[in-house]
């Protein structure tokens, strides 16, 4: 089995798939060589499990043709309840995943802004802007691609507010799993809750974690809870942990004779069962899967191998989970969940004696300990308050909210309808978020950055170890000096006086720069997205100064107020200590630290200076776009333009006014590369080495324009 792991683990981790036929016949090689030699039957599971592999990512993830043709008319079914986002009370976002017809092997995920309200089973004739999967560049930011493969999807995209319209019933037939799920969330939706607490419940029941209010969903992540909101191993768990207590108290009553088999088993049949359930209530997402096969695999093999050791256990489980899906490796919750059980079944077995209390308390320590550590290493850092949430809020889930969303559902389910007092607890724990709302600047200095190397990540889980196995004080010296070099962030860059990094983030189709050197930390636009919705600051930015550990900026600067360029300002001010902000005339911010762009404004220190070139004019004389605040950054000698979004007229005047000084090495392109935008005169006095256009992937604004690119 480790041999497997191994071979599966490599290929999966490989940036290239090899040829599926030199790697059967090195398989065939292989298992000729361990016939001869007992010594090489490990390489050779090695290459099985590297050829199971291949030929998974194969048959699982085909190439995806490509038309070139972004709007389809598709008629097609809604597989699953919509996620529903209220951005604006005249903002409205429907994601929902659509199966067109004829198609079987091919499913669209699909963004709805329009006023039709959909629902699981619905007919729809739409044209829609299809794109493949695809996802950011930035190796910090989520791979929606790779989630959208694994998931099933061979496309995403938009459909137009009246490109819509509702059919009857096509011929593709919703499954008995999806039907099941619209009709507990249209119960949901007539139970007597409110927003916030609808959110969360449907968060726990339907895996739909879009719909917790974003404030609450921050004061969430920032005390380190954010793994309580999103059903993962630790949900399914507690399923199988109350099936087990139900099963065993029922194998308990009079008249069970504990000699007969169902009554032996019947803990453990319940708590597969009541997993089971609960991950179909959650529509057997990813992770739902992952814990549900490890549990299985677990349960099978203590019923087949009574005797077996735990770790033996937990080898097949996590055989199995890679068998399942190769691609696991790539997901935090697969080190998190698996880690998390090889430390609880360790230290239980090292910790025999002690009392239940005293476990419960160690367990928990350790886990938030190390958990934490590796959530620094997935997520650039961890709330220092994580430990002592997790302390009061795990139980809490375990003993009422989970019990209480599982209930709710088989009371949905029989009756349409749930007690009162079941949806009384999630209106309760809604007031207590809102409660802390009052301390969110308090909660957020808590965050803790870190960004560890794989070798001190893991000296740290060593040093973690010895201190709750070996508590004595050697042992203690010791985790500290193995703990030291997790607090030396090696992604943090150390730039020499008179060195630069400048990055131009993808964020879609808009704009972000971020510039750092010595005494230097400088963003130019946060990015597109809903401003109270799904944002590129939040998503790409931030993340990425995390992962430099950067908490501080000089500056920030605001072009100009579209969304595309400014929709990630307020997530930056909450999340940043920020020294000045600069911003286009049509920014809609009152700051104390804000200063609105002029011509001839301009800040330096040592090598590195910038000047703002644009807008020269009041603000009521252009436009938007025209108002942009241009920006000229020297390097130490390198010139680099940041123009906005401004155009040709804004563009001559610029050519007039600098006299020749508009020469740079780089040109982020005007509007993103827009026709309207890079007029001949001025991409002569610039007169850049390299252009780059930051446009989307097929944004359906034709950026950048042919036009613009042959000149």
């Amino acid at each position: 089995m480790v041999g497997t792991v191994v071979g599966v683990v490599s290929m999966a981790c490989l940036p290239w798939v090899p040829d599926l036929l030199v790697t059967c016949f090195v398989l065939l090689a292989s298992m000729c060589l361990a016939l001869i030699d007992a010594r090489l039957r490990f390489m050779a599971w090695v290459i099985v499990g590297a050829t199971y592999t291949q030929a998974w990512l194969a048959w699982q993830l085909p190439d995806i043709a490509d038309s070139g043709d972004e709007r389809w008319l598709i008629r097609g079914t809604v597989l699953e309840p919509p996620q529903i986002n209220q951005f604006q009370p005249n903002l409205r976002r429907q994601r929902f995943v659509l199966q067109p017809v004829g198609e079987p092997g091919c499913k669209l995920l699909l963004n709805y802004y329009g006023p039709i309200t959909l629902r699981a089973g619905m007919g729809l004739q739409l044209e829609a802007r299809i794109k493949p999967p695809r996802g950011l560049a930035n190796w910090h930011s989520f791979d929606a691609g790779l989630w959208q493969r694994r998931s099933g999807l061979c496309g995403s995209g938009y459909v137009g507010r009246t490109a819509l319209q509702a059919l009857p019933l096509l011929d593709v037939r919703l499954s008995p799993l999806a039907s099941w799920r619209e009709s507990v969330e249209q119960d949901l939706r007539r139970l007597n809750l409110s927003a916030p607490a609808l959110g969360l419940v449907r968060a726990l029941l339907l895996g739909q974690r879009d719909s917790i209010e974003l404030a609450h969903m921050a004061i969430i992540r920032e005390l380190g809870l954010s793994h309580l909101f999103v059903v993962s191993g630790l949900h399914i768990g507690l399923a199988a942990m109350l099936g087990w207590w139900i099963g065993f108290a029922l194998a308990r009553l009079r008249g069970m004779d504990a000699r007969y088999p169902l009554s032996i088993h019947l803990p453990k049949l319940l708590a597969l069962l009541l997993a089971t359930f609960y991950a179909a209530l959650t529509g057997f997402g990813l992770p739902a899967q992952r814990a549900l096969v490890m549990l299985l695999v677990l349960q099978l093999a203590a019923f087949w191998f009574r005797t077996m050791p735990g770790y033996r256990g937990l080898l097949m489980a996590l055989c199995a989970v890679l068998m399942l899906d190769p691609l696991s490796v790539y997901s935090p919750g697969f080190w998190l969940s698996f880690v998390a059980v090889a430390l609880l079944m360790f230290c239980a077995h090292h910790w025999r004696g002690l009392s239940a209390l005293q476990l419960v308390l160690r367990l928990q320590v350790i886990l938030s300990m190390a958990l934490g550590v590796l959530a620094g290493y997935w997520f650039g850092g961890f709330s220092m308050l994580a430990p002592v949430a997790n302390l009061v809020v795990i139980p809490v889930f375990s003993l009422l909210l989970v019990p209480t969303a599982l209930l709710m559902a088989v009371s949905l389910m029989l009756t349409s309808s749930a007690p009162p007092v079941l949806p009384l607890l999630f209106e309760l724990l809604t007031l207590v978020l809102q409660q802390l709302l009052a301390y969110r600047e308090d909660i957020s200095r808590a965050w803790m950055v870190l960004q560890p190397t794989a070798a001190s990540l893991f000296m740290a889980l060593t040093g973690v170890l010895l201190l709750w196995l070996l508590p004595r004080v050697r042992s203690l010296v010791l985790m500290l000096i193995l703990l030291l070099p997790l607090f030396g962030n090696a992604r943090l860059k150390d730039l020499e006086e008179g060195e630069y990094h400048l990055e131009l983030l993808d964020v879609g189709q808009g704009l972000s720069v971020w510039i750092q050197g010595r005494g230097v930390q400088l963003v130019y636009d946060t990015g597109g997205g809903e401003p109270d919705g799904f944002n590129m600051a939040p998503a790409v930015v931030l993340p990425a100064l995390r992962a430099d550990g950067v908490d501080q900026l000089q500056h920030l600067l605001i072009s100009h107020g579209d969304r595309d360029h400014a929709s990630g300002l307020s997530a930056m001010l909450e999340t940043l200590q920020i020294d000045a902000i600069w911003q286009g005339p049509d920014v809609p911010l009152r700051d104390r630290r804000q200063k609105v762009c002029q011509r001839g404004m301009s800040w330096q220190r040592g090598t590195f200076s910038m000047s703002v070139l644009a807008p020269g004019r009041t603000h009521a004389e252009v436009s938007d776009n025209d108002g942009s605040c241009v920006l000229m950054l020297d390097l130490a000698g390198f010139r680099v333009l940041l123009p906005g979004d401004i155009g040709r007229q804004t563009e001559l005047d610029l050519v007039r006014s600098q006299a020749g000084d508009l020469m740079a090495d780089v040109l982020v392109m005007p509007h993103h590369g827009s026709i309207s935008s890079s007029s001949g005169p001025f991409l002569r006095s610039v007169a850049p080495a390299l252009a780059i256009a930051t446009a989307g992937f097929r944004n359906r604004f034709n950026h950048p324009d042919p036009r613009v690119v042959a000149a």
